[in-house]
């Protein structure tokens, strides 16, 4: 009995896992897209808090899973976010350049 109860919890460990392996590549390839996308500042820099937001938040559940490419996503979500205030990257061009770094570097890990 004891058996079949650990080899059901790594199954659930294992689905979380892929679930959270395709929101990377979904959100790595968003980025990807939007830097191509003609965005104001003003709504590049909503989107980018948003984005970092989830992947943060989607880095900090894959480290709870025993994933050390959990602190990589974490750190990178809260670069989309910090990213939003430095002036410099607040024009949509550099803006624009951070999301496509960032959405190549997401679908990469994920």
């Amino acid at each position: 009995m004891r058996y079949e109860i650990t080899i059901e919890s790594k199954s659930k460990r294992g689905k979380k896992m892929l679930r959270t392996i395709f929101l990377e590549e979904l959100i790595g390839g968003w980025l990807i897209f939007v830097s191509f996308l003609n965005l104001t500042s003003k709504q590049l820099s909503y989107h980018d808090v948003l984005i970092g937001i989830v992947v943060t938040v989607l880095g900090i559940a894959k480290y709870s899973l025993k994933n050390a490419k959990g602190l990589v996503l974490t750190f990178i979500g809260f670069w989309m976010i910090v990213a939003t205030y430095i002036p410099t990257m607040i024009t949509p061009s550099v803006g624009s350049l951070n999301n496509l770094t960032a959405g190549i570097f997401i679908a990469v890990i994920g």
